[in-house]
């Protein structure tokens, strides 16, 4: 197989390019900038004086979204632009899910203005304008905070989370406005600000719509049952590995590497059952932000939480899938504080040494896991015994995305063996460091 590969797609503006890293969105047509500030001022209704006084810059871009700040008398604002990777539905359910968040609980959320799912505009994308929330990234300052203020702010952090899990509803899916769904990929400009409550729908994931899976005729939700989504999952895992091996130009190396796939697939196929038994379906499915990163934490100069960013792809899901750290406290484990003396002491710039920055990290993690465990069982009972005993079912899921070849299928067929041995339970990333140390 070459080491770059390009693939179109149906879907406006996209193709999807592979490197050694793996396949990722690719921008086929850039937005204007021009445009994007147009249509920031008319949704603001900005006079022309106003508008000579308003700027309009490109910030970053995501895996599917390019972020355009707006700056004018008004305030600030940004503006989304973003690939129809699930045409009308993603735009759609990230408004009703910020709306219904910022209705709902006192989380920070940003301010919808405006917003179109569709691409039949004057920029050619789907869009959502929003007023720019107050503080910075925890990502540029956690290094300088204080013991004291991380411990702070991850307590803030769980309570949110304990406030996503009251939300609570009898499916799994996206959430839409009804209206919404009735209007199908219709424009949706102005915003109310308010609305009522939301209605669970198709599964707007990435599991779903990343590359030719956006597709396939499969039930997309919304699911009454976590065994029928991760069915589902496991089908799309093996369609995948079927189109690489009816692939005339996957070579002989690769397809004895995908067929070593199919097997680590079909040993999950087997063991579904034992991990997801009969009777054992959830009937409450909770609200559940999959990315609290340091990036989508927003805080002030003191570290105290300000905002939480990136509501796309947030769905409703089982009980065992909410109950777990968040994404900016996950690390491996490291128990003993990083003793200074026995790092080199600082290199030629004046930094730390990159060993002891990642092993303090770690400690630090460490430490702030059981803080917010601490502060998660006083808000919400039995958070603790269920992210134990909910762990087995987060491996199994974790394992179904893993299982694309590499590194994640060898951890996957690590994590197998233990189990199909017997004895106490080996979570999946424990067990490939157990492996590695042998």
């Amino acid at each position: 197989m070459s080491i770059y590969q390009t693939i179109a797609d149906s879907r406006l503006h996209l193709s999807w390019e592979e490197s050694i890293q793996g396949w990722a969105p690719t921008w086929t047509t850039e937005p204007d900038e021009a445009i994007v500030g147009r249509l920031a001022h008319r949704h603001l209704n900005l006079t022309h004086e106003e508008i000579q006084e308003s700027t309009t810059t490109f910030e970053f871009q995501g895996a599917f979204n390019k972020l355009y700040a707006i700056n004018c008398p008004e305030g600030a604002f940004f503006m989304r632009v973003t690939l129809s990777v699930d045409p009308a539905y993603k735009t759609l359910s990230e408004v009703a899910t910020i709306t219904y968040v910022r209705d709902n609980t006192s989380i920070t959320v940003p301010r919808i203005i405006a917003s179109d799912s569709s691409c039949e505009n004057e920029l050619g994308f789907e869009y959502i304008l929003m007023e720019r929330v107050p503080g910075q990234s925890l990502n540029l300052i956690w290094p300088t905070l204080s013991w004291e203020q991380k411990t702070a702010l991850v307590q803030e952090v769980a309570v949110v989370t304990a406030q996503m899990h009251e939300l609570r509803f009898d499916q799994m899916g996206s959430l839409f406005a009804a209206d919404d769904l009735t209007k199908g990929s219709e424009q949706q400009t102005d915003f109310p600000g308010t609305q009522d409550d939301p209605i669970v729908d198709r599964l707007v994931s990435m599991a779903f719509f990343w590359k030719t899976r956006f597709l396939l005729d499969v039930p997309r939700g919304p699911f009454r049952s976590e065994k029928e989504w991760l069915r589902v999952r496991l089908d799309l895992a093996e369609d995948d590995l079927k189109q690489i091996l009816n692939d005339p130009a996957t070579d002989e190396d690769d397809r004895e590497e995908i067929e070593d796939v199919q097997k680590t697939l079909i040993r999950l196929h087997s063991h579904f059952d034992t991990f997801f038994p009969s009777g054992s379906d959830s009937d409450v499915f909770y609200l559940f932000h999959n990315d609290v990163s340091r990036k989508n934490i927003m805080v002030n100069s003191e570290g105290q939480l300000q905002a939480l960013l990136d509501w796309e792809c947030v769905s409703t899901c089982p009980r065992w899938k909410t109950h777990q750290f968040p994404q900016f406290l996950i690390s491996q484990p490291r128990e003993e504080k990083p003793d200074l003396d026995m790092y080199a002491e600082y290199e030629e710039d004046g930094s730390l040494n990159e060993v002891l920055i990642q092993h303090v990290t770690e400690y630090e993690c460490t430490q702030l896991r059981r803080v917010f465990a601490d502060k998660m069982d006083n808000l919400v009972k039995g958070w603790s015994s269920e992210l134990e005993s909910g762990q087995p079912k987060r491996d199994f899921e974790e394992s179904i995305d893993n299982c694309d070849g590499g590194f994640g299928t060898q951890n996957v067929e690590v994590w197998l063996n233990r189990f199909e041995e017997g004895g106490e339970y080996v979570d999946l990333r424990r067990a490939w460091r157990l492996h590695m140390s042998m």
